[in-house]
């Protein structure tokens, strides 16, 4: 089942792929990825931790993985500049500019080349980078609440509530929709900060809940009240999850709306180990 979901999810993303190239091509515009950037961001809380000796000697190990000048820039500006998104970028763009690139394809192109200086960092398979990845990966299973993880959607919707209203000129195209409005976003935010089943798991950590479950699904196992199937079912739920934010956590670093899909998969994993299963004998 796990084989099976994983080909699942590399359809879907093969698909997505084809569908956003068809229409970039179809509407006449510049196919564009931002993840580049995006892995440049979680690069970034690896090499701001080295100091200037280490970084002049990243520099050389790194560069030494591409002939390409461009990629070569943005390797050396990501370590003596910052991430993509904090100068990088405009380094990459200037010398995009001098090259005379017309204007239009810059953007995209400036993507490419961080994206290819950011697979040249990962490369490297660097120690350092690897443990920020894992304690990253380790702090998404022991929050002293969950309680953020629960509410990240009614404070994202809040958050953009409130840039529409300082600024609504921005967001003029887009449809007056009732969920935006910043009275709305406040009352919605703060009847979920109220909401019993949001707020009931507050303090545990989501490795405490995990391991209750699985005691629980061995226990019930073998005392033959849940079957074999379905125990393994849950346990693939659970391995998804974990593994869904640990691919998060090597692209991005994490922050508690990252934790929301691992926080599902464990209270599904918990669902089914409490519940009697497909073919489990019934209580009398």
């Amino acid at each position: 089942m796990q084989v099976f979901g994983q080909r699942c999810a590399i359809a879907v993303l093969g698909i997505e792929h084809c569908l956003v190239a068809w229409l970039c091509q179809r509407c006449n515009v510049i196919e564009q990825s931002t993840i580049g950037g995006t892995l440049s961001d979680r690069i970034a809380t690896w090499v701001n931790l080295l100091s200037a000796g280490e970084k002049d000697r990243l520099l050389v190990k790194v560069g030494a993985l591409t002939t390409d000048s461009n990629v070569r820039l943005a390797i050396e500006s990501q370590i003596k500049l910052g991430s993509y998104h904090n100068g990088t970028d405009r380094v990459i763009k200037s010398a995009l500019e001098e090259e005379g690139l017309p204007s239009e394809r810059i953007q995209a192109e400036s993507d490419k080349v961080i994206f290819r200086a950011a697979i040249c960092f990962y490369e490297t398979i660097d120690p350092l980078l690897i443990a920020v990845i894992l304690r990253e990966f380790a702090k998404g299973w022991a929050p002293t609440s969950d309680y953020r993880i629960a509410l990240s959607g009614p404070l994202e919707t809040f958050r953009f509530a409130s840039y529409i209203e300082r600024d609504p000129s921005p967001w003029s195209h887009l449809p007056r929709w009732p969920m935006f409005a910043i009275l709305v976003a406040r009352v919605m935010l703060k009847k979920a900060a109220h909401d019993w089943f949001i707020r009931h798991w507050q303090g545990v950590p989501i490795l405490v809940w995990s391991i209750l479950f699985a005691l629980v699904g061995v226990l019930r196992f073998r005392r033959r009240a849940l079957p074999l199937d379905a125990l393994l079912i849950g346990l693939t739920f659970l391995g998804v999850g974990a593994a869904a934010y640990a691919a998060t956590c090597i692209c991005v670093y994490s922050t508690p709306r990252y934790v929301l899909p691992l926080l599902v998969s464990v209270f599904a994993f918990g669902s089914i180990v409490f519940s009697n299963g497909p073919g489990a004998p019934k209580s009398q």
